[in-house]
């Protein structure tokens, strides 16, 4: 297939991408049991920030090669020729790394805007209060499902609802309260933004379930810890 110069850079960076991540995703979602086995040796923050460089590794790695090889490298030796052929191949792993990243940047997003939905509904719904020991806004909202969540990336604010108000008593709340905030402080919402952001093995084959599902249960462990 005969493509002009920048469009042959795209599809060369495309594909670089998409084996250097298949190789080294390959090989962390094999470790991966093993490595959270690993964390368990650890304290439950260490264990989480391992496990998260850990599930980042194929990607970053793959960007620092795109971005630092490359391209330098293509603009540095490639003749700016009009046309030239792209192999099958080529194009076929640029094509497989654009899945990834479409499906990647879809489900990030699809996440951010039900995290801002979620935010409106309890503003709409809910009445703003003031709590002992909360460092953000507090949304109480009268609905039946018991519900504390920490809502937001960067404008992060408490919703609690009238069940658990009512369930927990002023200890239970307060230590409910400092696990909240402990997520808060970690950025925790944000490090799950760039989880679902990160793409997957393959297109419809995620293949990083037991590093991402261990990530979640130190980070659950460490804000206890911390509250």
């Amino acid at each position: 297939m005969m493509t002009p110069y920048l469009l042959r850079l795209l599809c060369l960076c495309l594909a670089a991408f998409f084996v250097i991540h298949s190789v080294v995703g390959l090989v962390v979602a094999a470790s991966g049991p093993a490595a959270v086995r690993a964390a368990r040796r650890m304290r439950p923050r260490l264990a989480g920030r391992f496990l998260l460089a850990l599930r980042m590794l194929p990607a970053a790695l793959a960007l620092f090669v795109v971005a630092g090889l490359c391209v330098p490298s293509y603009l540095w030796l490639e003749p700016e020729t009009n046309l030239e052929e792209v192999g099958a191949g080529c194009l076929a792993a640029a094509i497989l790394a654009a899945a990834l990243w479409a499906i990647s940047t879809a489900r990030g997003v699809r996440a951010a805007r039900r995290s801002a939905s979620h935010a409106r509904e309890s503003e709409r719904l809910g009445r703003r209060s003031i709590l002992p020991g909360s460092h953000v806004p507090v949304w109480l909202v009268d609905a039946p499902a018991p519900l504390l969540a920490l809502v937001g990336v960067f404008d992060s604010r408490l919703v609690i609802s009238s069940p658990v108000m009512n369930a927990l008593s002023a200890a239970q709340l307060a230590a409910a309260l400092r696990h909240e905030e402990a997520h808060r402080v970690s950025h925790d919402n944000l490090k799950r933004l760039l989880l679902l952001l990160a793409p997957s093995l393959l297109p419809g084959f995620h293949g990083f379930d037991a590093i991402e599902r261990g990530w979640a249960r130190f980070t659950e462990w460490a804000a206890d810890d911390d509250a």
